[in-house]
């Protein structure tokens, strides 16, 4: 087809699709993505201009971009889709690029993967000097813990289990998500209730677990 034709309200509904088909890999090394904003960009004079007044083209934000994408991002999307993904090893956890993306209370969707009990540490760590009030903007959270001893770490400080830790499960129980929707929990069960009363979709996968279940905090 002929996307000269095309009205830009077509353009940026195609752009949209295009975007959300993006993959973000598991943190290792930085690679450009295979599908983002900047390569629509550096199509044509005019896709670069639909591109650039187009927030949604930019809501997909992961950790180990670099500095200069994250800002970009930042300050062409208010509303992101934020994604943590597994490590490699805690080395690239990445977990100090939560300083430079968007404030946390404009979050729209936030995607927290782990490789294992360890690396989610560092998150939450992280998360508590930085989230100080209610998640106005959260719309989906997706909690996924991999359970994974296959990491490059010399040594794991903390025991997997699907409960996590007493001071993370207070802390995430102190979140304030007035708007959430969607909530996905892998591996991952509060010992704490959520609060999340508007919540209308749960999705709860347990792989390879042994221990009990307690689940008084979803009644």
């Amino acid at each position: 087809p002929n996307f000269a034709l095309l009205p830009n309200d077509v353009l940026m509904h195609i752009f949209e699709l295009y975007i959300d088909t993006t993959v973000i890999p598991d943190y290792a090394e930085y690679a450009p993505l295979d599908v983002s904003p900047l390569i629509l960009s550096s199509v044509c004079r005019r896709f670069r201009e639909v591109v650039l007044h187009l927030p949604s083209a930019w809501r997909h934000i992961s950790l180990n971009f670099p500095e200069h994408v994250l800002i970009l991002h930042k300050e062409r999307c208010t509303n992101p889709i934020v994604h943590i993904n597994p490590a490699r090893s805690l080395s690239h956890t990445y977990e100090e690029m939560l300083d430079v993306i968007h404030p946390y209370d404009q979050w729209r969707e936030l995607n927290l993967h782990v490789s294992n009990e360890d690396h989610a540490h560092l998150y939450f760590e992280r998360l508590k000097s930085i989230i100080q009030g209610p998640l106005h903007s959260l719309e989906r959270l997706t909690i996924c813990d991999e359970l994974s001893e296959e990491v490059d770490d010399d040594y794991l400080e903390y025991s997997d289990s699907i409960y996590k830790d007493d001071e993370h499960s207070r802390f995430l129980s102190s979140w304030q998500m007035p708007k959430l929707t969607h909530l996905g929990l892998k591996n991952v069960l509060p010992t704490s209730p959520l609060q999340c009363e508007n919540v209308t979709t749960l999705s709860i996968e347990l792989t390879f677990v042994e221990e009990e279940l307690r689940m008084k905090e979803f009644q």
